[in-house]
């Protein structure tokens, strides 16, 4: 497998890539204007938080109190007591939570190096124990370089041709790290790097780049990352950050899955009152603009503590850690449906034996698992034939559901069954919230390979 040498980029043409026809920016998803008061139906999103500063007891506790399905990690740092470059502790890190969300160190606040992702990610893919429930996050915020007061005074001060030539590197390198990601770790999800979204950092020239070509690192990740806070004294996403970010995704990425893999409330009220609120943005529409079916989830930030599980200094007013999670969890139960899953059996290939279609838990945008049985000439009942995820795109599915995600499925039947005789195969979806599995609409059908 070839290593990338930073070198090489002048050979990259800019040209080649103005000439391409920009993918998939046709249509507009955004986010829906309502009146402040008015009610919506409880919307399922995968929940999760980030890990920036704590104890692993810590993380443990406010996993434990929302009942969080998705942990986001930097590979390089956020436990307090433990090294997170740890074997053992990345193994128990990838044990908390169904979904572990990864994001590199490399690409933070400047260009993804290629390498230096297949080193930071490995460990972890080879912990996670169930490889699709494993997401790569390629760094984070490049529209924000060389900014570590966070100030964008840096970017601010390059001139357009600096700006231009640098968007096209970014580019470049983050499309290198995703195809090399597809080739060393094929069973993981990716999400692109977020950028910082305020128009003075030109969030709109990246995207408008990062759509560009075969190979345009929006449309060939699997989910697309959004950042979004709101301000002091702000009040619900009334701020740029909301409005900005659903308009320009919207248009550059319509058909993508979003996850807001950094949301934060910067106020002063009760932990607790913080909790309540998101719930209510991510899943009941209280903001003023409501979030369209293209979020798939999100992670809180921070859980940035001290050793004791106090705020660190400077970012109190974006904790909630302990009551906020126990009362966003709270709510979020009082709302929750509880359904068994839906889904198609497709079609069975009477040539490749390949069962298609697909299967998805109403409660929950995460991907579900679908097992398969046979009955038929000399079977008692039904025998297991096998299992796969749910978890190919079908964006018509996202389309009929209103839902994000990936609930696509196709299993090669095994040669066992590959005898010449007629059988019926059975697919049942898996319930992922703790309701009862279903068989799926058009299961049985028969097949004879």
């Amino acid at each position: 497998m070839r290593r990338i040498d930073k070198g090489s980029f002048i050979a990259l043409s800019r040209r080649a890539f103005i000439s391409a026809t920009a993918a998939g920016v046709a249509g507009v998803v955004t986010g829906i204007e309502r009146e402040a008061g008015a009610q919506v139906a409880f919307t399922p999103r995968v929940s999760g938080l980030t890990l920036t500063e704590a104890t692993m007891a810590h993380l443990k506790d406010a996993i434990r109190r929302g009942g969080y399905q998705m942990l986001k990690v930097v590979t390089g740092w956020g436990l307090h007591d433990r090294s997170i470059t740890d074997p053992a502790t990345i193994s128990e890190l990838c044990s908390l939570t169904p979904i572990t969300l990864v994001r590199t160190t490399t690409g933070d606040r400047y260009h993804v190096d290629p390498n230096k992702v297949e080193e930071e990610i490995a460990p972890w893919y080879a912990a996670k124990e169930k490889k699709r429930d494993l997401i790569i996050e390629l760094g984070n915020e490049p529209n924000t370089v060389n900014d570590p007061d966070g100030t964008g005074a840096f970017w601010a001060s390059r001139s357009r041709a600096w700006k231009e030539s640098y968007i096209w590197e970014n580019r470049y390198y983050l499309a290198e790290a995703i195809a090399r990601c597809r080739q060393r770790f094929p069973w993981a999800k990716i999400v692109t790097c977020s950028l910082a979204p305020r128009t003075t950092l030109d969030i709109e020239w990246f995207l408008q780049i990062y759509a560009q070509g075969t190979d345009s690192p929006l449309h060939n990740a699997d989910y697309v990352a959004v950042h979004a806070y709101n301000g002091p004294g702000e009040t619900w996403y009334q701020g740029q950050d909301l409005p900005l970010v659903l308009d320009l995704y919207g248009r550059y990425a319509p058909t993508k899955s979003w996850i807001m893999t950094e949301v934060g409330l910067h106020t002063d009220e009760t932990r607790a009152r913080k909790g309540e609120r998101m719930a209510g943005v991510m899943h009941y529409g209280e903001s003023s603009l409501v979030l369209p079916w293209n979020v798939w989830g999100f992670c809180y930030f921070h859980l940035k503590l001290d050793r004791d599980g106090n705020p660190v200094p400077g970012d109190r007013a974006a904790a909630y850690y302990g009551e906020g999670d126990s009362a966003y969890a709270q709510r979020v139960n009082a709302g929750r449906l509880r359904r068994t899953p839906v889904g198609w059996l497709d079609s069975i290939d009477p040539t490749t034996g390949v069962a298609s279609g697909w299967a998805a838990d109403p409660d929950t945008p995460a991907s579900v698992a679908v097992h398969f049985y046979a009955s038929g000439p000399g079977i008692d009942g039904i025998r297991f034939v096998g299992g796969t995820g749910a978890d190919l795109p079908r964006l018509d599915v996202n389309t009929h559901l209103n839902m994000a995600g990936h609930h696509g499925f196709s299993l090669r039947i095994p040669d066992a069954w590959r005898n010449g005789t007629e059988y019926r195969l059975h697919a049942y979806g898996l319930d992922a919230t703790g309701d009862l599995n279903a068989e799926l609409s058009g299961s049985p059908k028969a097949f004879r390979l």
